[in-house]
């Protein structure tokens, strides 16, 4: 036990650790966390970073993405909130994250602890691949998102198509008495003048 805290150096990585996070939200979350004391914890988590430094030392590199700040929304959610669109779309270089390290340790043989830590977020791809196909770059939703959205916006759109040609009906059968025959938009809607 005393050799595995003086090998990880436990207070030199909390001093790391706290000049990492340089916001006083982070710093106070650090100071709270309990230091792992027991030793199957502590023998687990060094094999854990044992595997993650041969895995380095072997000039092996996970090029990652930028990941947003996650830290509110998991707040949220464990408090029983909902995330919008924008929330979503913040996920996806962190899900996409996960399938990069999946891939990366996939057929590491020599890193069994590394690789079962992994494959536990391996549903996380299917996650990534709906939200992905859900939200699109405007940060709009797909029609195909879900059978129900797709059918209401059918719906809308057989309604505006019914609006637009019934106005066009009324426009030429009223010709006589509009200043203009033109179906023309005004507030978002179409109308006659």
């Amino acid at each position: 036990m005393i050799e595995v805290n003086k090998s990880l150096e436990y207070e030199k990585i909390e001093k790391m650790l706290e000049e990492y996070f340089s916001f006083e939200d982070s710093l106070e979350d650090i100071k709270k966390e309990e230091m792992i004391k027991d030793d199957f914890y502590l023998d687990r988590e060094h094999k854990y970073l044992s595997e993650l430094l041969d895995f380095f030392n072997q000039n092996n590199i996970i090029n990652t993405l930028h990941v947003y700040p996650l830290r509110n929304y998991f707040s949220l959610l464990d408090k029983g909130g909902n995330i919008g669109i924008k929330g979503l779309a913040d996920f996806l270089p962190f899900l996409e994250n996960i399938s990069l390290y999946i891939e990366a340790f996939k057929d590491r043989n020599n890193m069994e602890l590394i690789l079962d830590l992994v494959l536990d977020f391996r549903d996380f791809k299917y996650i990534h691949d709906r939200i992905d196909q859900a939200i699109l770059p405007d940060l709009t939703i797909d029609s195909n998102a879900s059978s129900t959205l797709y059918s209401i916006r059918k719906k809308i759109q057989a309604y505006e198509t019914s609006i637009s040609s019934k106005a066009r009906e009324i426009a030429k059968k009223y010709s006589n008495y509009l200043a203009e025959s033109n179906i023309t938009i005004k507030d978002g809607l179409p109308s006659l003048a």
